[in-house]
């Protein structure tokens, strides 16, 4: 039978951190999902694929984060306001755009490679 406690800790491990406020980010990052993914640290695995993104992207929120889901901390929105989320938001975006340009020109790099071997 579950506890309160572990019913409380369950619902708060679902709960995102950045609670949605990222979508840019999220959005750009859910459209490379497979790729992004294998740049996510371990460590984070059990946390939300958005806030996965963001300990990634912002290495400096990922103790925010980690309180956060240990039930010792706050959100993203508790911890910055509305203008602020708005401008990491945006920042992150660009930043995440940037390595999914990289990751789609080496990737067709090495198609390229791959269908030149082949014939």
């Amino acid at each position: 039978m579950t506890n309160k406690l572990e019913m409380t800790q369950g619902a708060r491990l679902e709960q995102s951190f950045s609670e949605s406020n990222l979508p840019r980010t999220v959005g750009i990052a859910e459209s490379f999902r497979q790729a992004v993914e294998q740049q996510l640290d371990e460590s984070t695995a059990s946390l939300p694929f958005a806030d996965r993104v963001l300990a990634w992207l912002a290495p400096t929120l990922h103790r925010e984060i980690v309180h956060f889901h240990g039930k010792n901390g706050k959100s993203l929105v508790e911890v910055f306001n509305p203008v602020a989320v708005e401008h990491l938001d945006r920042e992150l975006a660009k930043q995440i755009e940037q390595w999914a340009k990289r990751y789609r020109k080496r990737n067709f790099r090495a198609k390229d490679i791959r269908t030149n071997v082949d014939t």
